[in-house]
């Protein structure tokens, strides 16, 4: 009944617990993971997925969101920046808005 397979997984499970206890608070930690999992084992399921997303997140490679993107000079930009024209924000007035308008009360204070 020596299978190889599972005497491995044994002892990697078996150091990896070692290791595991060795770092100061993992008692705690492993003791409200335990009781979390008996009250409601989805919630924990939950959060450790998240918690290996997060990791991966953290860890993952950051890349550049328009890599086509081209750095204009400053003369460039002042170029562009004389030659625009703004557009208005919204439609203007209509006669019976404005209307409107002028009749709405204004209260100071």
């Amino acid at each position: 009944m020596d299978n190889p397979v599972l005497s491995t997984i044994n002892h990697t499970f078996l150091t990896a617990t070692r290791v595991l206890e060795a770092v100061p608070g993992s008692a705690v930690a492993i003791n409200y993971i335990k009781n979390s999992y008996q009250n409601d084992p989805f919630r924990v399921v939950l959060e450790l997925g998240l918690a290996v997303y997060a990791v991966k997140y953290m860890l993952s490679k950051k890349y550049k969101i328009d890599p086509t993107h081209v750095a204009f000079s400053e003369k460039e930009v002042d170029e562009l920046v004389s030659e625009w024209q703004p557009e208005p924000l919204v439609q203007p007035l209509s006669a019976s808005k404005r209307i409107e308008l002028e009749k709405t009360p204004i209260i100071a204070g």
